[in-house]
């Protein structure tokens, strides 16, 4: 049977929690709540969830101390869902390692909406798939699109750009330090080169100059896609 989803909530007003609760059930998720920061902290290292959705004014600890410490060591998303709705506190809520923003009062719909959004963006496990941008990674049929259209791609050339798609940061974080300071790119560029030229080759060949290159898919993931041709 596939696992459900795991949601830990992290909200001080009980009523508003409990209703959380109830919807994300409905949903088919499963869920886990907590009252406090600390204890919502201890419950995320316990049960390692999917998705944290995350008030601000907590007791003991507050939210943005608990979103700095889950970013410290997981990618997991986080949906601060907060009465706080000034625009300084949206930007220090997103900095503070939140991957959303959302005010109360809220829409259900939305934040249903939202979780649904973060879990296909990071989670296999809830789609089948990875998806960075226009790059679709299907890990059940072990097949690549970019654009809508196939990537020939080899055995490990698949498993270096699923690699790639998963960790994008830390990717990246490893290759600057084994590359050293006179050569910042030696690294991650010849790992790039050689695992995707045959691919890129084949790939213009099978469709000409249109037809979308695994090397700059692959160069999109690996820079999390802040330029992508």
């Amino acid at each position: 049977m596939e696992r459900k989803p795991l949601v830990l909530i992290v909200e001080d007003e009980k009523e508003i929690a409990k209703f959380i609760d109830l919807e994300l059930q409905a949903e088919n998720y499963e869920t886990v709540v907590s009252y406090d920061g600390v204890t919502g902290l201890s419950k995320f290292r316990e049960l390692n969830p999917d998705l944290v959705v995350l008030d601000l004014m907590l007791p003991v600890l507050d939210g943005l101390e608990v979103a700095r410490r889950i970013r410290k060591t997981s990618n997991t998303p986080i949906i601060i869902l907060t009465a706080k709705d000034s625009v300084d506190d949206k930007v220090t809520g997103l900095d503070s390692g939140a991957d959303d923003y959302l005010v109360k009062p809220f829409s259900i719909e939305e934040l249903l909406a939202r979780v649904r959004a973060h879990l296909r963006r990071v989670n296999p496990a809830v789609t089948g798939e990875v998806r960075v941008a226009d790059l679709v990674i299907n890990l059940e049929g072990r097949e690549v699109f970019r654009d809508g259209r196939r990537i020939e791609l080899s055995a490990k050339e698949f498993e270096l750009l699923e690699l790639f798609a998963r960790n994008p940061s830390s990717t990246a974080s490893k290759s600057r330090r084994r590359s050293g300071p006179s050569t910042p790119a030696a690294a991650t560029s010849s790992t790039s080169t050689s695992a995707t030229s045959g691919a890129s080759s084949r790939a213009r060949a099978s469709g000409g100059s249109s037809t979308p290159s695994v090397g700059s898919a692959t160069y999109c993931v690996r820079s999390n896609l802040s330029t992508c041709a």
